[in-house]
């Protein structure tokens, strides 16, 4: 991760401002996992509930990945909820589109940078318990991708190229060489960082690609869509579509008053009020009514609601210089 700059240290001390303050009895944010992994120190130690409408990494959450350092003032005392999936529910989704929608049996999993490991190691594991096959290879630079593609040209080549990174680690490079190789006909999947525009945006891997692009499929980690009463609401108030996180942190605030209101009956102290918003909003029994539909949390803190959002190049899209389509959204959570 990068060091903590500027930004940084302000959101970290502003998080040490609002646990310092006995008024303050929730929070929405951070907004980044980078801030969040700043501030979650803070606000655990202080048992101050923060809700995240945005953050997707892992570590902050799960502790397999390194939550419990993150709250080792209280390791077992969950403060910090999200309502974003976290980013190892797009390997489990991806092993799920290609066993399921693609029919593949068996998967090239190319990884671009040591970075993409973990990816990389997450749909291996989730493809095999799928009943898949796995082979693996590494694209050494990005003018290494005929290298990486030598399983494809066996005798049983695999059903489908996973290449784990993104159009700047080399995803189109991979792709035309495939094209050019005669092995087109096998898609290619991949995550989010290819999802950077059409082919008429300058950089983008549709505009890398070219015509090889045809037979990739993204898939995206989503948060749900909005309520239309919120839609409506929101355009009224501001004149303009409201996004994802828009709808999210109203859902996070929706959480924080319904615990309040909730915890109210029982009448706790001025004291006991933080603590008891807290215990209520991450306790795994309950669920909220909000603008993105009802929401729960996890052991964890994560959402029980993960949706990833499938897309494949539509390459007459875009006035023929190709885009991405929406396909499937699908979701990976735990469920009501």
């Amino acid at each position: 991760m990068p060091e903590d700059g500027p930004d940084l240290d302000r959101e970290t001390a502003a998080a040490r401002q609002l646990a310092a303050d006995p008024r303050t009895i929730a929070a929405v944010g951070p907004f980044t996992s980078l801030a969040a992994g700043n501030t979650i120190p803070v606000t655990n130690r202080a048992g101050l509930l923060d809700c995240s409408p945005s953050t997707s990494y892992g570590g902050l959450t799960r502790p397999e990945a390194g939550a419990l350092e993150l709250r080792s003032a209280h390791p077992e005392r969950i403060n910090f909820v999200r309502l974003s999936p976290y980013d190892a529910v797009l390997s489990r989704a991806q092993a799920s589109f290609a066993t399921h929608e693609l029919g593949a049996e068996s998967a090239l999993v190319i990884t671009a940078t040591p970075d993409w490991e973990g990816d990389a190691d997450a749909f291996a594991d989730a493809f095999t318990a799928l009943g898949g096959q796995v082979v693996r290879s590494k694209l050494v630079t990005r003018n290494g991708a005929n290298a990486a593609l030598e399983p494809l040209r066996g005798d049983k080549p695999p059903d489908v190229v996973v290449f784990a990174g993104d159009t700047f680690d080399g995803a189109a490079e991979v792709r035309r060489a495939m094209r050019a190789a005669g092995l087109g006909s096998t898609p290619l999947v991949s995550g989010d960082g290819i999802l950077d525009g059409s082919g008429s945006v300058s950089g983008s891997y549709l505009q890398q690609a070219d015509t090889a692009a045809a037979g990739s499929y993204a898939g995206l980690p989503a948060i749900p869509p909005p309520r239309a009463d919120f839609v409506d609401a929101y355009r009224s108030a501001f004149g303009e579509e409201p996004s994802d996180y828009a709808a999210a942190a109203y859902a996070c605030a929706q959480v924080i008053i319904a615990s309040l209101e909730a915890v109210a009956e029982d009448g706790p102290d001025a004291e006991g009020l933080r603590e008891a918003v807290r215990a209520r909003a991450v306790d795994p029994a309950h669920r909220y009514e909000t603008a993105i539909g009802t929401v729960g949390f996890d052991a964890n803190g994560d959402s029980t609601t993960q949706m990833v959002s499938f897309f494949r190049v539509d390459p007459e899209a875009a006035d023929g210089m190709g885009d991405w389509a929406l396909i499937k959204q699908q979701d990976f959570g735990t469920g009501q």
